[in-house]
């Protein structure tokens, strides 16, 4: 018979694992945690006698999916933060990261920043290129010799 201390402990592993999927800032994430460390104080509190197994399996991915859970919050929060460039960037020089045909789009870094590019001219990856024209966030780019 499953009691209500794992049953709480199954539904804060779930929290933890949702942030991934749906983004609440670490609501969920938080939650999680906080179900999953007074579900465990709880049974050590009232001197619940649980499966051995249930521990050792338990204990550890909660731990991990915690952490993974807690840096993709902070990544996606500090993301956030990260001032987006704005402004003209036309004329800006930058690299080409993946090739660029007539026909296919590819993609360029400008300042730290990737931008889906187009050319009129194919365009290999690791060459220069310089920004030519700015289409909302599609970049017309031409290879700097």
């Amino acid at each position: 018979m499953i009691t209500f201390i794992e049953v709480v402990i199954i539904v804060s592993i779930i929290l933890v694992i949702l942030e991934f999927f749906i983004t609440t800032g670490g609501i969920f994430a938080l939650t999680g945690i906080f179900a999953f460390i007074a579900a465990y104080g709880l049974a050590l509190l009232l001197k619940l006698k649980m499966p051995l197994l249930f521990l050792k399996i338990t204990i550890p991915v909660f731990i991990f999916v915690s952490l993974a859970s807690l840096v993709t919050v902070y990544v996606a929060l500090k993301a956030q933060k990260k001032k987006a460039l704005v402004g003209d960037i036309v004329g800006k020089t930058g690299v080409c990261k993946k090739d660029i045909m007539p026909k296919k789009a590819g993609q360029v870094e400008i300042d730290g920043t990737l931008w889906l590019a187009f050319s009129k001219k194919p365009i290999k990856a690791g060459s220069r290129v310089r920004v030519i024209k700015q289409d909302s966030l599609k970049l017309e780019v031409e290879e700097v010799e």
